[in-house]
C-alpha cells in the first residue's frame, strides 16, 4: 500500500509526498528494530536477574555448612592442644581425654550447591553485565572453592593413609568424634609419632578453620553484592 501511494506520488512528481513517504517507513523500519532491541535487552535482563537470584540461593545453601565445618575444625585443633598439654604435663590418662582423642583423624569434604553456578557458565559469564560483580563470582567459584577443596582433599588422604592407620592399633574403640580409649597410655604419651600428629593435625585444623572464616566472609560479601545488583536491574 505505501509502495502505491509512493508510485502514485511519483506520476505526479510530488517530491514531497515521496520523501514523506519514505520517511515513514524508515521510521517504521527503525521503530521495529527498537522494538526488537528493547525486548533482546528485556529478555537478557530477565535471565541475569534469575541467575543472580539463582546464584544467591545457592550462596545462601552454603554458606551454613561452610560455617558449621569451621566451627568443626576449630573444635578438632582445640582438643588437639589440649591433648598435647595434657602429654607435656605428664598427667596420667583421664577418661575425659577419650573424646579429644576421638577428633585424631577427622577430616572434612565439605559439599558446594554449584548448579547455579554451572548454569551461568552454560548461559555464558557475560549474563552478569556488572563487571566487578563477575569477576567476584568467578574468583569464589573458580579460586577459592576450588582451594577450599583441594585442602579438604589433602586432609582426608592424610587422615586415610596416615593418621587412621597409626591409631588403629593402639586404640580399642575408636570412634571418630565420639571416644577413643587408648590400649597402652604409658606407651602412647611417650610415643614422637603421636606428637608429631597432634601438632601436625593442631595446625592443619586451625588453617582449615581459618580458611572456612575467610570463605564465609567471602560469600557475604558476594551475597550483598548480589542484592545490590538486583536492586539496579529490578
Amino acid at each position: 500500500m505505501i509502495l502505491d501511494r509512493i508510485n502514485r506520488a511519483l506520476k505526479r512528481q510530488d517530491w514531497f509526498a515521496v520523501g514523506l513517504e519514505v520517511v515513514i517507513v524508515f521510521a517504521g523500519v527503525l521503530i521495529a528494530l527498537a522494538a526488537n532491541d528493547w525486548a533482546a535487552a528485556q529478555q537478557e535482563r530477565e535471565i541475569e536477574v534469575e541467575s543472580l537470584r539463582e546464584l544467591r540461593q545457592a550462596l545462601s545453601n552454603d554458606i551454613g555448612g561452610i560455617e558449621r565445618t569451621g566451627d568443626a575444625h576449630r573444635r578438632v585443633a582445640n582438643s588437639m592442644r589440649i591433648l598435647q598439654e595434657h602429654l607435656a604435663s605428664g598427667h596420667p590418662y583421664a577418661d575425659t581425654l577419650g573424646a579429644h582423642f576421638a577428633m585424631l583423624g577427622t577430616s572434612s569434604v565439605g559439599t558446594r550447591d554449584l548448579t547455579a553456578y554451572e548454569t551461568l557458565k552454560q548461559r555464558g559469564m557475560g549474563t552478569v553485565t556488572n563487571d566487578s560483580l563477575r569477576v567476584a563470582i568467578g574468583r569464589l567459584y573458580g579460586v577459592t572453592y576450588e582451594t577450599l577443596v583441594q585442602f579438604q582433599k589433602t586432609t582426608a588422604e592424610r587422615a586415610l593413609h596416615y593418621v587412621i592407620p597409626y591409631l588403629a592399633p593402639r586404640f580399642k574403640d575408636y570412634a571418630v568424634f565420639e571416644n577413643a580409649t587408648p590400649l597402652d597410655y604409658s606407651v602412647l604419651s611417650a610415643s614422637p609419632e603421636l606428637q608429631r600428629i597432634l601438632s601436625d593435625s593442631a595446625f592443619l585444623h586451625s588453617e582449615l578453620a581459618s580458611l572456612h572464616d575467610d570463605v564465609a566472609m567471602q560469600i557475604r560479601t558476594l551475597i550483598a553484592q548480589i542484592d545490590g545488583e538486583l536492586v539496579v536491574l529490578i
